[in-house]
């Protein structure tokens, strides 16, 4: 398969995928707007679910390796939350509408292509809830804190942009990252002790 063709195809799919619903389109519909018959389809791809995969296979990959490099960093952790927000959603942005298929569409894409699908939720949140812990056992982060439950609550309200996102609209994905960040580190990290009250303030 020639990279320009692989590539028309794909950014067709996700674009279909995205306006119609993974469900609702057909390879028909995938074949007429890249200008082909159904059947010279199937020379470059075996089915819909491959052609699924390979419309969020880069970018989910980009994804799992910055957020590994961001976890064995020696960065604070607020700076690793802040870092693996940031760059959950500058590449949901970067390649939209395709993780917007990927997070709407996954159940999909597991149940026909499990051997070929290297990277799963259940990685990521693993990945983020390592993060959450070094904090805990750091003393960076509340010590009540629930790793796991924390870790599915930041990747709720990540993963839900798909629904509302516009890559037109008014906040850009680096602004939405920085008010995640700041919503989330309000809830996570350890409260600081308070100070004493200054001289000029003490009761006499």
């Amino acid at each position: 398969m020639s990279p320009s063709k692989e590539q028309e195809i794909v950014a067709v799919a996700a674009r279909l995928f995205k306006e119609k619903g993974y469900r609702a389109t057909t390879l028909e519909d995938i074949a007429a707007a890249v200008g082909m018959l159904k059947g010279s389809l199937y020379y470059y791809i075996r089915s819909k679910e491959e052609l699924l995969y390979l419309v969020v296979r880069d970018p989910i990959r980009q994804a799992y390796t910055r957020l590994e490099e961001i976890v064995a960093s020696q960065a604070p952790v607020a700076t690793k939350i802040a870092q693996a927000i940031t760059n959950h959603m500058t590449l949901f942005h970067r390649h939209y509408p395709h993780i917007a298929v990927y997070l709407h569409d996954f159940p999909h894409l597991m149940h026909k292509l499990q051997q070929s699908v290297r990277e799963t939720p259940k990685q990521y949140q693993r990945l983020w809830t390592t993060l959450l812990a070094q904090g805990v056992a750091s003393g960076e982060l509340r010590r009540d804190l629930d790793v796991k439950i924390a870790a599915y609550a930041i990747l709720g309200m990540c993963n839900w942009v798909y629904r509302w996102y516009d890559p037109r609209g008014k906040l850009s994905a680096e602004e939405i990252a920085a008010l995640f960040t700041r919503m989330i580190l309000e809830g996570v990290l350890r409260p600081r002790p308070a100070s004493p009250p200054a001289a000029s303030e003490a009761v006499p």
